[in-house]
């Protein structure tokens, strides 16, 4: 992989993942501005996933510009031998190994930021069942496990410390960092299989046509792409363990496809709900909206019943709360409408 295509990939990949994260929250945000007043009272402009996603979002643009850097300027991760440096070449590449310290912690809250935003989503999904709340919190433990014991083993790998960033003439194996390349390997592996595995079992039992069924269990199995990535990666790193922009390039197809993993039932949902209420706003347009308390409230239900088994929380009947918001949206009052 040579310099110039490394590049390419993370300018590639980068921006690609803010842009997954930033449209998400500007869906949500849209959603939020559009509901009438006395709803926003009563609601958050942006759930515990989507803080999670702002929060994600300065760690990538860090791990954008510092692998820039650290691609540039080069590391001490290089082949042994006798190597000849340019005037300053040494300091750069100490100084972008020092970099790469912050890129590396920039990489893991980027990845496992978006591993807790897709089990956020789940929550809602499994939370209602007796093993799907001891499922989660096994799951919570587990991904707070694997992040902790990725990072010690990142600043624990090489003694003494000062090694990581000097140029030495006996290589260490510790600058190849070849432990913590199997550790981060397997961890989020494993991780994303959980994952991937943790919703299949309700989402067989919600009441909906076998192939919208299926179409769900594919939504959240994407996350495979994210598993074949990684497991692409450790042996292909592990090949070339002096050669850091193979190392970078992969990294950065990693983050690119965690993104888009993490938010795209997210995105799904928040657009098909949009979809849901233009179709139940279109169905009473010339007609008169139910006017009866008693009817209204059999509506309601319906919606929440619906809801329940909904693994978006977009009912086919449109609730009281997402009506008005789609009526204030509008300008359209449906109490002064006439059947004709």
């Amino acid at each position: 992989m040579g310099l110039n295509q490394t590049i390419l990939s993370i300018h590639i990949c980068m921006p690609l993942a803010l842009i997954i994260v930033s449209f998400r929250l500007a869906i949500r945000a849209r959603r939020f501005k559009h509901q009438p007043p006395q709803t926003q009272a009563r609601r958050h402009l942006f759930d515990a996933g989507d803080i999670l996603c702002i929060v994600a979002i300065p760690f990538l643009i860090a791990r954008w510009v510092l692998a820039h850097i650290v691609i540039a300027w080069g590391t001490t991760n290089i082949a042994g031998g006798s190597t000849v440096f340019k005037p300053g070449e040494v300091e750069r590449r100490m100084s972008s190994s020092i970099y790469f310290l912050a890129f590396t912690l920039g990489k893991y809250n980027s990845v496992w930021s978006q591993k807790a935003v897709l089990l956020l989503f789940y929550h809602r999904l499994i939370h209602h069942t007796s093993w799907g709340r001891l499922a989660l919190r096994l799951a919570w433990f587990i991904l707070f496990a694997t992040y902790a014991a990725v990072q010690v083993t990142t600043f624990t790998e090489c003694r003494p410390f000062r090694n990581y960033y000097l140029i030495l003439k006996k290589r260490d194996k510790c600058v190849r960092a070849v432990v913590q390349l199997f550790v981060l390997g397997i961890l989020s592996i494993f991780t994303d299989l959980l994952l991937i595995i943790l919703p299949i079992p309700v989402l067989w039992k919600i009441t909906q046509p076998f192939w919208q069924k299926l179409q769900l269990t594919f939504l959240f199995s994407i996350g495979i792409f994210v598993t074949l990535v990684t497991a692409i990666r450790v042996p292909q790193n592990f090949k070339n363990s002096t050669k850091q922009m193979d190392r970078t390039m992969w990294v950065s197809i990693e983050i690119l496809v965690s993104a888009f993993v993490a938010n795209m039932p997210t995105i799904y949902g928040l657009l098909r709900r949009r979809h849901i209420q233009k179709s139940s706003h279109s169905s009473w347009t010339g007609h008169q909206m139910p006017t009866n308390p008693e009817t209204e409230h059999s509506a309601a239900a319906a919606g929440t019943k619906l809801e329940q088994f909904d693994p978006f929380g977009a009912s086919q009947v449109a609730t009281p709360d997402e009506e008005a918001s789609l009526n204030h949206e509008n300008g359209y009052h449906p109490r002064t409408l006439v059947h004709p």
